[in-house]
């Protein structure tokens, strides 16, 4: 079941879900920590930041101005991802000082939940775009010969 954000906290106090699927930054800042007792391991999604460039402007771009953007935003991608996990330690610390438990499933478990998971992301892509748009995609984002 997709709930919005600010939804959240309404549907897990009343009942209305048991339990949500977020990154592992964000919880505390939003009360939830208070709502939630457990959180299933390991994490499988975090939230993204994308840089996009109009393509017609970025063919006016020399050699040099293209090169010098695309090391920016590597450089970019790096220090986030420093930062989200320095984050997201802070973010766990909170939660285990609030009661929070992590609950590990046997590897098969894993397996499914992951699955499940990823593939919920492909099923929402799937009622946006065609099958072979997701299958296009899919080819990009996983390496040839995982369930994913």
């Amino acid at each position: 079941m997709n709930t919005q954000v600010p939804e959240m906290s309404s549907a897990l106090d009343r009942a209305v879900i048991e339990g949500i699927g977020f990154t592992l930054m964000g919880m505390t800042n939003l009360g939830w920590e208070k709502l939630l007792k457990y959180r299933v391991m390991t994490a499988f999604w975090q939230g993204d930041v994308a840089i996009i460039a109009n393509l017609d402007a970025w063919k006016k771009l020399d050699a040099k101005q293209k090169d010098f953007l695309q090391k920016a935003a590597i450089d970019t991608e790096r220090k986030a991802h420093e930062s989200f996990q320095a984050e997201s330690k802070r973010e766990e610390q909170k939660l285990h000082a609030a009661g929070m438990k992590d609950v590990q499933p046997s590897a098969e478990e894993a397996r499914k939940y992951a699955a499940a998971a990823h593939n919920s992301l492909w099923e929402q892509l799937g009622k946006r775009l065609s099958k072979a748009e997701v299958d296009n995609l899919r080819k990009y984002f996983y390496k040839e010969g995982t369930s994913h």
